[in-house]
C-alpha cells in the first residue's frame, strides 16, 4: 500500500465509526503523499462523504464532482451527489442522478446503495428511465404528451399499467406497454421503426 493508500485506509475505518471529522485531516493528508490520479479520485470522494456527514454541503459536492472526473468512479461520485441532492430536499434531481448509477453501475455494492437511496427518494412512487433508438421521440404515457423528447425519467409513478408511445416524425409510433410495482426503477428503450414510402 502507499503512503496515501494507508491515509486512506485508516481514515475508511474512522468514518465505519461515524468519526467523519476525525477522518477529515487524514484524508487531506494523503492528498500531499503523492496519490496516483485513481487515489486523488478515491480520497476526493471520501473527503466528499466526510463533507456530506457534516452538513457541509458545497463542499461535499465540489469534491464529489472532483472524484467523478475519474473513469473508476463515476458511478459511485454521481451516487454521492445523489445523496447530496437527498439530504438537500432535492429529491428531483437525486432521482436523476440515481437513474444514471442504476443505468452504468457494474459494482454490486453501488447498484445496492443506489436502490437503498432510490426507496428513500421514492417510497411508494416508480421511476422509468425512457429513451429510444433513435433519441428525439415525443413521449405520450396512457394517451397524454408529456411535453419533453427522449431520453427522459418519468417519475411519481404509481402502482399500475402504462401505455409508453413514442412518436417521431419520419418514424411509426411505437407503444409499449409496462406494469409496475411500488418502488420501482425501470429503463425502456423503444426502438423506432422507419416509415416506409
Amino acid at each position: 500500500t502507499t503512503e496515501a493508500g494507508e491515509l486512506v485506509n485508516r481514515a475508511v475505518d474512522l468514518m465505519k465509526e461515524e468519526r467523519h471529522a476525525e477522518a477529515l485531516p487524514i484524508l487531506v493528508e494523503a492528498f500531499a503523499k503523492n496519490p496516483s490520479a485513481r487515489e486523488t479520485a478515491q480520497i476526493s470522494y471520501f473527503v466528499g462523504l466526510c463533507y456530506l456527514k457534516q452538513k457541509m454541503y458545497a463542499e461535499a459536492n465540489s469534491y464529489f464532482t472532483k472524484a467523478s472526473e475519474h473513469p473508476d468512479f463515476v458511478a459511485t461520485a454521481k451516487l454521492g451527489l445523489a445523496s447530496l441532492a437527498a439530504e438537500q430536499g432535492d429529491p428531483k434531481r437525486g432521482l436523476s442522478l440515481l437513474v444514471e448509477v442504476l443505468l452504468g453501475a457494474t459494482d454490486p455494492k453501488v447498484r445496492a446503495d443506489a436502490g437503498l437511496l432510490f426507496q428513500k427518494l421514492s417510497p411508494l412512487k416508480s421511476v422509468v428511465y425512457v429513451t429510444s433508438d433513435p433519441i428525439g421521440a415525443n413521449v405520450w404515457v396512457n394517451g397524454t404528451d408529456v411535453k419533453q423528447v427522449t431520453p427522459l425519467i418519468l417519475h411519481d409513478l404509481s402502482l399500475g399499467s402504462y401505455r409508453v408511445e413514442a412518436r417521431k416524425d419520419g418514424y411509426q409510433n411505437t407503444e409499449s406497454k409496462l406494469n409496475l410495482g411500488v418502488s420501482e426503477f425501470q429503463p425502456l428503450v423503444i426502438k423506432l421503426t422507419p416509415v416506409v414510402k
